[in-house]
């Protein structure tokens, strides 16, 4: 086994009427390093790839942060390197970093801190995944049978560099995670009389995920001269000696109740993807209907909600409050999060505590569905999936037309609680202070974010 010395070159003595402490001799030890690639690229059609890592970068770091070694390639590395004893870390890289490629996965691994001691090797494995999130596109039999032209694109929004899948490409595209992705999909017809029928037809994924395949499943078919579109975003998330599948829509249990909820990955946060139905003292089913407490979840008034907990103005909220366990209400700045991430502003974000609607937030939160009146300005962007629940303010109103939300955040029993309302007549979501939180007086839906 090489190892790399560090050999003083010559020695110098000064004399003088007071002589200084010779320094002690720096203390090493030795480094040797393998890198681990835990994911193994396996294609649409089948084909396995090879992962080479004599290329990669591969640097050294003390526990500080502070770069003391950089092997690029890592092929250059000797078999053991020489370190002053302390505490240090090790990252290593593909080195081959774009925002958009075909057959070019980049690779990024960290390893633990570990502590190098005098005149012993330490042996650091560095394991690196894919730090990409992948993109493909799925075409029906209708779309193979019917169209001449079937291609898609897609769009780093941060960069504006794009890959396009022409007719036929079954390669998926490799893509950094820092941006949203913009995705367009153009079909084209060639009628009998020469002239072509050609559309198109967008849609997004606002946060994409590392070790992530999202495939693009497209379904178009010729109905007695007109096209009918269907576009399907598919998430599945690929993970270490787990197949493709794993959607990022799941579902978990009630331990109290044994009711099964959706929930949905919005940025950082997770949320319930409905309302909560849980039957505790206090709660009501709208028209005291369970059918539509089945469909909608149930309304609670502030005491029930918050079930003897105090509220919170804190992100993470901290409170259980009425939720399952594993989950907790959430506070204005939990829902503030939520609003920024699809894209609020701040100014606007506090502008319109009073006056009314964001404008096009509530869209992405509500469900497209008839169970709003109409018009109903929904695309459920987000995977929120909100429903019009209605909500007692004396009685039993609105439903179909308007869903409020609990905070944990505002004064309480004292007199006001921070909220949230969705509408069908507008796109924005109100935030509003003005929902007297006494026990009775009104009663909301509940959504719960998880801890």
């Amino acid at each position: 086994m090489k190892k790399l010395l560090l050999i003083p070159l010559g020695l110098m003595i000064i004399y003088s009427c007071t002589r200084d402490p010779e320094p002690e001799p720096e203390e090493l030890g030795f480094l040797s390093m393998n890198i681990n690639v835990l994911i193994t690229e396996e294609t649409a059609n089948g084909r396995v790839n090879a992962i080479e890592t004599d290329n990669f970068r591969v640097t050294i770091f003390d526990v500080a942060g502070n770069e003391i070694q950089v092997f690029d390639p890592f092929s250059s590395a000797p078999s053991s390197v020489a370190l002053a004893t302390g505490e240090y870390y090790v990252e290593a890289h593909s080195n081959n970093l774009v925002d958009a490629a075909f057959d070019n996965p980049y690779y990024f691994g960290r390893s633990v801190n570990f502590t190098i001691d005098k005149e012993e090797t330490t042996s650091v494995d560095i394991e690196a995944t894919l730090a990409n999130c992948k993109v493909a596109f799925v075409y029906s039999t209708d779309v193979l049978n019917d169209f001449d032209i079937y291609e898609g694109t897609v769009t780093v929004s941060g960069s504006g560099n794009s890959l396009t899948y022409v007719t036929g490409e079954t390669r998926e595209g490799f893509f950094v995670t820092s941006s949203p992705l913009e995705i367009e999909v153009r079909l084209t017809y060639n009628k009998l009389d020469g002239s072509t029928i050609s559309r198109s037809f967008t849609t997004s994924i606002n946060d994409p995920q590392p070790q992530t395949q999202y495939n693009i499943n497209v379904d178009a078919s010729l109905d007695d001269g007109e096209i009918v579109f269907n576009l399907i975003v598919n998430e599945d998330v690929q993970t270490i000696d787990i197949d493709l599948g794993e959607t990022l829509n799941d579902t978990f249990i009630d331990s109290r109740d044994g009711q099964e909820y959706t929930f949905v990955q919005i940025g950082s946060q997770t949320w319930m993807a409905e309302n909560l139905n849980y039957n505790a003292v206090g709660s009501r089913a709208y028209n005291d209907d369970e059918s539509l407490a089945a469909i909608y979840g149930r309304l609670y008034d502030w005491p029930t909600m918050m079930n003897g907990d105090s509220n919170s103005d804190a992100n993470p909220s901290g409170v259980k409050a009425i939720c399952p366990d594993g989950w907790h209400m959430p506070s204005d700045a939990e829902w503030l999060q939520l609003e920024y991430h699809l894209g609020l502003d701040a100014a606007e974000a506090f502008d319109r505590s009073y006056r009314g609607e964001s404008e096009g937030i509530g869209s992405k939160l509500k469900a497209v569905s008839d169970l709003w009146n109409q018009p109903n300005f929904a695309n459920n962007e987000s995977g929120f999936s909100a429903l019009p629940a209605g909500f007692i303010g004396g009685d039993f109103i609105q439903i179909g037309a308007f869903t409020i939300y609990w905070s944990t955040s505002g004064t309480g029993l004292e007199g006001l609680a921070t909220t949230r309302t969705l509408g069908n007549g507008f796109s924005g979501i109100q935030r509003l202070d003005n929902h007297s939180a006494t026990a009775g007086a009104n009663a909301f839906s509940c959504r719960c974010v998880k801890d």
